[in-house]
């Protein structure tokens, strides 16, 4: 267990890679975590990465203005794994989540950059996958895995209108089994698709030097800046996939109230209509929550999870 705001227990991983870390992968990777608040699930996801990290990877913290609790935490974990396994930035003031997600991404230097939202859970080499996902076609330039809460991604069921279909549990051996679950049922070749979720989303660093980066005046805070990234990104010729061997667990912290966050992707919505129209939207989200793979994926895995006792009402 990685333990932090605790000088006395150590940080495991700092100093020697996990063991569960393969040393095969050659692509380097940088972890961008933007952080506002919510100390609890800010802890759970650092810990998750920094015991999975391998030899060369790095985590980008990015803090978004949080209180003093979470800002204090941001810079423990900083200080702990040092300049060169760690880069720290503060916000003084919240900018909103595409120019926080922005100003690490500026800052990546590592063959792969990952934006991971600050909710999430990551379990054993999930790399070391998404990095082998991209290089299954040398046109790959964005990856992304399945989750319970990750969009057209999400297993065994899709989300409807912002209800909780199930409840899982997100304990550390649960979770192990859920991502031994996914290896154990890889899909052979690539699951191309046109949008892929932002919770923890995969990026080769060329793709940035071709298209740059989130539009972050289109959408200031989020709720449409992934899926404008994508279809610039399909748009020169890069392409995106599924990695179906890698889980990552998605808490999906309500940080806007229902109305809030109704009117956010609204917007969000407008704007991508605005700068790709409306009926390239649809295709985009029609084929994707459509792919016959992914649609083969959740057949099985609702049957297997029922089965196994891994979700309930």
């Amino acid at each position: 267990m990685v333990f932090f705001l605790n000088q006395s227990r150590p940080v495991l991983g700092l100093h020697e890679p996990n063991i569960g870390v393969r040393e095969l992968r050659q692509a380097s990777a940088d972890i961008l975590v933007c952080v506002h608040n919510s100390i609890d699930e800010v802890r759970t996801c650092l810990e998750s990465v920094v015991k999975t990290m391998g030899p060369k990877d790095r985590v980008i913290i990015v803090d978004d203005g949080s209180q003093p609790p979470t800002q204090a935490l941001c810079e423990e974990v900083a200080t702990r794994l040092g300049t060169t396994k760690s880069l720290l930035i503060r916000h003084e003031e919240a900018k909103g989540f595409s120019q926080a997600a922005n100003a690490g991404a500026k800052q990546s230097s590592q063959d792969i950059c990952i934006f991971l939202n600050s909710d999430t859970i990551v379990n054993g080499d999930w790399i070391d996958r998404l990095s082998a996902c991209m290089d299954q076609q040398g046109d790959i330039g964005l990856a992304g895995p399945l989750s319970n809460s990750g969009g057209w991604q999400s297993i065994p069921l899709l989300p409807q209108a912002g209800k909780d279909m199930f409840t899982m549990s997100n304990s550390p051996s649960h979770l192990a089994k859920l991502d031994n679950y996914c290896r154990r049922h890889k899909v052979d070749g690539p699951i191309l698709v046109e949008q892929l979720n932002g919770f923890c989303l995969a990026v080769k660093q060329e793709v940035f030097a071709t298209i740059g980066y989130f539009d972050d005046a289109a959408f200031p805070r989020g709720y449409g800046e992934e899926s404008d990234y994508l279809l610039r990104a399909l748009d020169t010729g890069y392409k995106a996939a599924v990695a179906s061997d890698c889980f990552v667990y998605h808490a999906k912290t309500k940080s806007y109230g229902v109305s809030e966050r109704a009117r956010l992707v609204k917007l969000g919505r407008v704007e991508l209509e605005r700068k790709h129209g409306a009926d390239r939207i649809l295709s985009a989200v029609h084929q994707t929550r459509h792919h016959p793979a992914l649609q083969k994926i959740r057949r099985r895995a609702i049957l297997d999870f029922i089965l196994r006792g891994w979700i309930f009402r």
